[in-house]
């Protein structure tokens, strides 16, 4: 017969591999943080850049116009779906599409800066086929960084 710990030190032993589990996925998660939040400012600091030599035209009002038009529409495809009792079935498929068109838009806006066109279409393209056909966190988690940065 296997000897097996008293309980209580199995629940102990549960309970430290549990915390280490979560101080593990809370660093990577932290760290997934900390790199769209730095990519964001070197975006930023680039496409400002491009702004200021005028190869980027930006109306004085476009923050206010592009936020009204993102919360416009977002609140209009919200309401579309919900009522439509048809859609309701397709919600996950929706939300994957925008998901991915966001994210593919993201990571063009971000690799455009750095790599050709082509190079960046591969690259996004590599990593939506790799989310959709495997998903994973890691997956995920690089393509809202892409998508938000």
């Amino acid at each position: 017969m296997a000897y097996k710990p008293h309980k209580f030190i199995r629940d102990k032993l549960l309970k430290t591999q549990n915390q280490r589990k979560f101080w593990r996925g809370f660093l990577i998660e932290g760290g997934f943080f900390l790199i769209t939040s730095f990519s964001a400012v070197v975006v930023a600091f680039w496409l400002n850049k491009l702004a200021l030599i005028k190869k980027l035209y930006l109306t004085a009002n476009f923050l206010q116009d592009f936020l009204l038009d993102f919360i416009v529409i977002t609140f209009f495809v919200l309401l579309f779906i919900f009522k439509n009792k048809k859609l309701s079935k397709f919600k996950e498929i929706i939300y994957k599409g925008f998901f991915l068109i966001v994210c593919f838009w993201g990571g063009m806006t971000i690799f455009n800066l750095f790599l050709p066109v082509f190079g960046s279409i591969l690259i996004m393209g590599v990593l939506i086929f790799l989310w959709l056909e495997k998903p994973s966190i890691w997956a995920h988690d690089v393509l809202v960084t892409l998508g938000l940065a």
